[in-house]
């Protein structure tokens, strides 16, 4: 069974190049393959591809929290 400390261990363990790649072999999927600022919501995960997302990706979780007051609880 997979746990924080075991996806942080294989996010960690080859350096941050390979980060997308072990994420892909747990099943998920890269949307974009560059760093872009693109922020991206999947359900209730609100993700962004690189450092440059930060203002963008505040700003969607600002509208998810806004759209969805069940999720602050």
């Amino acid at each position: 069974m997979m746990n924080d400390q075991t996806l942080t261990a294989l996010l960690l363990d080859k350096g941050p190049n390979l980060v997308g790649e072990n994420l892909e072999k747990l099943g998920v999927e890269i949307l974009n393959k560059g760093a872009t600022g693109q922020a991206h919501k999947d359900r209730k995960l609100l993700t962004g591809d690189s450092p440059l997302v930060s203002n963008n990706l505040g700003k969607l979780a600002a509208e998810t929290l806004l759209a969805d007051p069940s999720l602050t609880t």
